[in-house]
């Protein structure tokens, strides 16, 4: 849904408002962010799949955001001095 601008919360929090009291269960699906995550949550979804490299991000939540990004800054500079550009 988000991927073509339409926002999933108010169409999931629907969805399992009409799935309560039933066997149906409400899957939240094709997680591409950590905060996916917490909306998934926030909106009741039952089952919520999740990748591994996203799984692995869940060491930053809580992180504080300065800290994070200045790391990311200092990484992205490490990365940039590998790259061999030929022209």
């Amino acid at each position: 849904m988000a991927d073509v601008g339409v926002d999933p919360i108010l169409i999931c929090k629907k969805a399992v408002k009409l799935c309560k009291n039933t066997q149906i269960k409400v899957l939240w699906e094709s997680t591409r962010e950590v905060y996916n995550i917490f909306q998934a949550i926030e909106c009741g979804c039952n089952i919520i799949t999740v990748l591994g490299d996203i799984i692995d991000k869940l060491k930053f939540v809580g992180k504080d955001l300065e800290e994070c990004s200045i790391d990311t800054v200092k990484k992205f500079c490490e990365d940039s001095k590998k790259l061999v550009i030929k022209f």
